[in-house]
């Protein structure tokens, strides 16, 4: 599959492309993509938001439990109240903890394995995300040590011909966000 050629269209007509070539596209505008403390007044279209988080809710999950929503918040009013108690949190965070073990592994994990699952995706490539508990045997296996806490296995390959799909139904996006 990786020299497959997938046809797009062009301003001047289609353009061929291998999936190897949508990889690399796809990690050159990841690459580019930062986190900022400093937003603009500009409003957002909120139909892009919408169809960002109709997006993650293709996401896999364990026996399709689907447990994500989102929140989209477009009053002000929320907006402060939130910013401030979250700058609250933050303030008495760094005068009382150890910066040096300020991580956040699982949620950062899980931002990775997002942005994986989807640059596999778009290279043409199958995932299936595994999260069985407990997951410590991967340290035997592996020869990890042992303060290394394995989050889930995400196996990749092509699928089979004749793959069987489960029957399951995605939650449709107004199950899955509000917007206030």
């Amino acid at each position: 599959m990786e020299n497959q050629l997938n046809k797009k269209e062009g301003i001047s007509g289609p353009v061929f492309y291998t999936c190897a070539d949508a990889a690399m596209q796809f990690y050159n505008k990841m690459s580019t993509r930062r986190s900022i403390r400093d937003f603009s007044d500009q409003p957002v279209d909120i139909d892009l938001v919408k169809a960002a988080i109709a997006a993650a809710g293709t996401s896999p999950s364990g026996a399709n439990k689907q447990p994500w929503f989102f929140s989209i918040i477009t009053d002000q009013t929320i907006k402060d109240c939130i910013r401030k108690a979250a700058e609250n949190v933050e303030n008495a965070f760094y005068a009382t903890s150890n910066l040096k073990k300020w991580i956040y592994p699982v949620e950062s994990t899980c931002i990775a394995t997002g942005i994986l699952l989807t640059s596999l995706h778009l290279s043409g490539l199958n995932t299936l995300t595994h999260t069985p508990r407990p997951i410590g045997f991967l340290n035997s296996i592996l020869n990890l040590d042992k303060t290394f806490k394995p989050l889930m296995l995400v196996v990749v390959g092509h699928a089979a011909e004749n793959a069987w799909l489960p029957p399951i139904q995605k939650k449709h996006s107004t199950e899955i966000m509000k917007i206030y």
